[in-house]
């Protein structure tokens, strides 16, 4: 029986240092992310999976494919592996216009796309209007949509994201994690994500692997991995959760969709442009269609004792305190909400702990500002 797995058994030195040392088998389905600190040996190791660097010794297994074996001296080139992979800076030809690395990537690659397959790619990526730019005229983001566009194309087999949305803002960055968490889920690549991004991965990964002292110190669900392990992991920017909304219905005077999440209806601001390029159309798949991503912060939820009905606050949830966590900034507290399963998070002060005199099993309401969710 075929395997399913990507099997990691290998080490990686530079002048003699151990960069890293892998022995993983990551199931492949679903996207997988990768975290630690920088030099740790993150972006190495998708490196050695990709081809462009060869360990020392060991062996790469892709599913019953041997990709790299040390004993055997054998290593499959990069172009034959079928990987798809997006780094901080891509690799797009700069001298040539979007639509020319379009054309050359399907040329190269022997890739038999159609001219409506591609535009229907480049519409999820909202990467149409440029196909007729130079690489060089474009925005940061711009250049990151279409290095994505160009991995899409090329039909892989297996995606490697090195923190590719990095260096975008809020919204962008966004807008990206909706279209990659949309194609997984309906062309069923599995996607190996390195990120310091506690809210990429809270909205991204269905499992997370932590590297520490260059090696594996752990690797799980992304439950699992948020319940119990996230405090000692260095990820950057605030806590957050990602939930998964049904749409419902866009109320075009207000530029507000109406989405339907396991705590409750949840009205979210934007813009109808935007909401078509992240609601991607299957009709093969009304579920796949309808559904959609949204991030809340921590810092961005309120908590009350009642409902409130004179507040310009939309979202408000009914929820039980399952837990109350110290920070090490003593003035701070997180308070960890559940209701149907889901997890919600509110960072407050220790004095509106204290004067709420907040206990865990309390039922409270959970606000949050339409406009702080992305």
């Amino acid at each position: 029986m075929m395997s399913n797995n990507l099997s990691l058994k290998f080490n990686f030195s530079y002048h003699g240092h151990s960069v890293i040392n892998i022995d993983l088998e990551i199931p492949m389905e679903g996207i997988t992310a990768i975290t630690g600190v920088s030099g740790i040996g993150k972006s190495t190791l998708l490196k050695c999976i990709s081809g462009l660097k060869n360990p020392q010794k060991g062996r790469i297994v892709f599913k019953d494919l041997i990709w790299f074996d040390s004993e055997k001296e054998q290593s499959i080139p990069v172009e034959n592996r079928n990987i798809g992979f997006v780094f901080q800076s891509n690799n797009l030809l700069k001298h040539l216009t979007v639509q020319e690395n379009i054309k050359y990537l399907t040329k190269r690659s022997n890739q038999d796309l159609s001219e409506s397959e591609i535009d229907s790619l480049s519409n999820v990526l909202d990467c149409t209007h440029l196909f007729s730019k130079r690489v060089h005229e474009l925005s940061g983001g711009e250049q990151q949509r279409v290095a994505l566009l160009k991995v899409f194309v090329s039909d892989p087999k297996l995606i490697l994201l090195d923190e590719p949305l990095s260096a975008l803002d809020t919204r962008a960055r966004n807008q990206l994690l909706n279209v990659i968490t949309q194609y997984q889920k309906k062309n069923k690549v599995p996607i190996l994500w390195v990120t310091h991004s506690m809210i990429e991965v809270q909205q991204c990964a269905d499992q997370v692997v932590c590297l520490k002292r260059h090696q594996v110190d752990y690797f799980n669900s992304t439950e699992s991995y948020l319940s119990s392990y996230q405090v000692e992991t260095p990820l950057e920017g605030n806590l957050g959760v990602s939930l998964l909304g049904l749409f419902e219905e866009y109320l075009s005077d207000y530029g507000l969709l109406r989405t339907s999440t396991s705590l409750g209806e949840l009205l979210v601001p934007i813009e109808k442009k935007q909401l078509e390029s992240q609601i991607v159309t299957d009709t093969k798949s009304d579920e796949y269609s309808k559904n959609i991503n949204v991030a809340i912060l921590a810092t961005n939820v309120s908590i009350s004792l009642e409902k409130e009905f004179g507040s310009s606050i939309l979202n408000q949830w009914f929820v039980e305190i399952a837990d109350i966590q110290s920070q090490t900034d003593c003035s701070k507290v997180v308070i960890v909400m559940r209701k149907n399963g889901q997890i919600l998070y509110s960072e407050i002060t220790a004095y509106s702990l204290n004067r709420l005199n907040l206990e865990i099993g309390q039922m409270v309401w959970a606000k949050i500002k339409s406009v702080s969710v992305y």
